[in-house]
């Protein structure tokens, strides 16, 4: 039996702004991976808690389920895209330009970033050609994940804005805005 987010047709997709009240994780949707693997060779790992062993899944250029194999994991999934952009010339084409090839890199490592940032408890590891790029430990929180990701001498130059107003809305607004002297040149972290 495959996991339940591999298969689209029992996912409900967002249909208006109302659904979004009811999302209960930032985590990679299922649907996704049938469009992934139409430009690339697709395959996710998986385990729960209460499984022994992970299952791998390869994906077929279609979206189907190919080859399904157990396979020794820790608790999560990991979702793996190699030869991207293979079924597209002009896309290939594109990315074998070196200039462009880094500026696209650049622009999926900012992505990346952005995502460790979102959620602090992901670990993410970039790799291109099979050498990692850049990589984020599973973090407790966000404070903890600027510093990850931006390192200590920008966090320190950063500080907190919280708003909580549990009493009315139960909004909780939590940010880091660069203090009064901030040093611009650090946000040029590469």
């Amino acid at each position: 039996m495959h996991p339940s987010w591999l298969n689209p047709t029992t996912l409900q997709k967002i249909s208006s702004d109302n659904d979004l009240k009811s999302l209960q994780t930032y985590g990679f949707r299922g649907e996704a991976l049938g469009s992934l693997s139409t430009v690339s060779n697709v395959s996710v790992l998986t385990k729960t808690d209460s499984e022994e062993v992970g299952m791998l899944y390869t994906i077929e250029r279609n979206g189907k389920i190919g080859a399904t194999l157990p396979k020794s994991a820790a608790t999560g999934t990991t979702i793996i895209a190699t030869n991207l952009f293979k079924n597209l010339p002009v896309r290939k084409q594109f990315s074998s330009n070196s200039k462009k090839c880094k500026d696209e890199l650049k622009r999926v490592e900012d992505l990346m970033m952005a995502y460790g940032l979102v959620h602090p408890t992901l670990r993410i590891i970039l790799r291109h050609n099979k050498a990692v790029v850049w990589q984020k430990s599973k973090v407790a929180d966000q404070r903890t994940a600027l510093s990850s990701v931006f390192g200590t001498s920008l966090l320190a130059q950063m500080g907190v804005i919280e708003f909580h107003d549990e009493a009315d809305s139960g909004i909780h607004v939590l940010g880091y805005l660069p203090r009064p002297g901030y040093d611009w040149r650090l946000l040029d972290v590469q």
